[in-house]
């Protein structure tokens, strides 16, 4: 077992196992025919829940990670991923280094050293994600989003009281499936005069859209989504037990496969000037040559759709105005500018 998680997991890096049944077959494919189950048994009795048992064999994993861990500290992939939650948890350095006595996670001066190289080769895996999305064309959606970090002094150590800190989390998703919008095809994604008050009331008033609306959620969903990950009856009983996310579909369908961060900075997303910002944060990779070829789309909650609105209709303003210039085209202005707001189209 020792040698094949080096081999594969370490030196190979084919991906961690942690999943119970997955990790019994690595374990039988290492010659290990009888280990996961001896020491499952050893820990469960037929006496026990099926929760209780489920978490069991959870445990088993880590018992035989930390197994092969302690015979070479080179096979610590579970304890590199322990170690960079802790990191994330804001555990200090002597915290980390009583985990790796334990034999639950590595070494400080090793998690740092990663936390390090992943932080340096974060911009070149950006760049490289983007321009393959650009080769392949494939539709890129931006999420800007704030965070409120919990992780801060609860008591004031000077006349100022203390306050969590909000986070700008800026992320990108690829769907590969789904073939890129051309910029050629950009000017009926946006219209010069903003929101149509009166068409949208029109089609929200309309016969067919008031049947639509009388419709519960449920009923208005496809019947393969809901049989795949909806079940109405069950929904009340996971409100009141806030089990969101046990159904094993409901965690495939929400994986953030294909998701790359772009940035994680201090910033509130109160305003248009914040959202300008974190437009300057977003231009500054090599989103702005994906958004030269493509349409990158942007959904968001309502403060992220009433700013970032703002933004749009003020950069096509200025492009209205600035197209009296035979020479210049939506993507000429767009990209040559130094004003940063025209990127934001």
């Amino acid at each position: 077992m020792k040698k094949k998680i080096y081999s594969e997991l370490v030196v190979r890096k084919e991906g961690n196992i942690y999943e119970p049944h997955k990790f019994q077959e690595f374990c039988i494919s290492a010659g290990a025919n009888k280990l996961y189950d001896t020491i499952l048994s050893t820990v469960t009795t037929p006496r026990q829940s099926k929760d209780r048992t489920d978490i069991n064999q959870k445990r088993v994993v880590s018992v035989i990670f930390n197994l092969c861990y302690c015979l070479s500290q080179t096979c610590n992939p579970l304890q590199i991923d322990h170690a960079l939650y802790l990191r994330s948890s804001q555990v200090n350095q002597e915290g980390i280094e009583t985990e790796h006595i334990m034999g639950n996670s590595c070494a400080r001066r090793t998690i740092n050293n990663i936390v390090q190289t992943m932080s340096e080769s974060h911009y070149l895996s950006l760049e490289t994600f983007v321009t393959q999305a650009i080769e392949q064309k494939w539709l890129l959606v931006l999420v800007i989003d704030d965070y409120t970090s919990v992780h801060t002094k609860r008591r004031p150590l000077d006349e100022k009281p203390s306050e969590a800190k909000t986070m700008c989390t800026i992320v990108v998703k690829a769907f590969k499936d789904i073939p890129a919008i051309s910029i050629d095809h950009a000017s009926t994604v946006h219209d010069l005069n903003g929101i149509d008050i009166e068409s949208c009331k029109g089609i929200i008033t309309s016969a067919s859209c008031l049947h639509d609306i009388a419709k519960t959620y449920a009923t208005s969903m496809p019947n393969w989504l809901t049989q795949a990950f909806f079940d109405p009856e069950l929904q009340r009983q996971r409100m009141n037990t806030h089990k969101y996310c046990e159904s094993d579909n409901v965690r495939t369908m929400r994986k953030m496969d294909d998701l790359h961060l772009v940035e994680f900075v201090e910033l509130r997303l109160k305003s248009m000037n914040d959202f300008e910002a974190a437009y300057d944060i977003v231009l500054s990779t090599s989103l702005a040559k994906y958004m030269q070829k493509f349409v990158l789309l942007q959904p968001g909650d309502w403060p992220c759709q009433f700013y970032c609105r703002q933004i749009i209709y003020h950069c096509l303003g200025k492009f209205h105005r600035s197209s009296s210039q035979p020479t210049n085209t939506l993507q000429e202005t767009l990209f040559t500018s130094n004003d940063h707001s025209f990127y934001s189209y």
